[in-house]
């Protein structure tokens, strides 16, 4: 028996903080204009970003922080990553760029005022996914970030990234001295 379109995309919804990615949603068998039907006849899931909706799920731990940083994961593609200060901004260790997000890419893409894209021909794959987010790991996050950031917020966010356990205290001092 085939599962309804809605038991394939709540996992889908869970990995993703209550986004559901059209990109995804193919992954399992649901159509763009599936997804957009099943959608429109339900009070519980928003049209969110070009790309994706939101299902406001009762039983889903939705992070509302990083919900904006997951729509925007839907809507610029499965091989984009995200990368720089707005990794560190995800994860809680500082503020960055004041509302744009910045993922690199394999390919060129559409201008977008939110984002700013890195264009990187050999394209490593994702170092970890943190709510449907797939993201460059800390320690590259700071290195990428030293030169795009105010010194201090970058010392907060070296400082936060060590006492989270992310870096340890070689790569700290490390990277407070340069």
């Amino acid at each position: 028996m085939k599962a309804s379109v809605e038991q394939r995309l709540r996992p889908v919804a869970e990995r993703n903080n209550g986004v559901i990615p059209v990109w995804e949603a193919k992954t399992v068998g649901v159509s763009p204009g599936t997804l957009r039907k099943w959608a429109s006849r339900r009070d519980d899931v928003d049209h969110a970003c070009r790309g994706g909706y939101v299902w406001w799920l009762d039983d889903l731990d939705i992070d509302f922080d990083a919900l904006p940083f997951s729509e925007t994961a839907a809507s610029v593609g499965s091989d984009a990553v995200l990368t720089g200060p707005s990794v560190l901004e995800l994860l809680g260790l500082g503020t960055a760029d004041g509302g744009r997000f910045m993922f690199e890419t394999p390919r060129r893409r559409r201008c977008r005022p939110d984002v700013r894209w890195f264009t990187v021909k050999i394209m490593d794959p994702a170092d970890f996914q943190y709510r449907g987010v797939r993201c460059r790991n800390v320690r590259d996050a700071l290195r990428t970030s030293r030169t795009l950031m105010d010194s201090d917020k970058f010392a907060e966010a070296v400082n936060a990234a060590f006492d989270n356990g992310f870096i340890g205290q070689g790569e700290r001092d490390e990277l407070l001295r340069r």
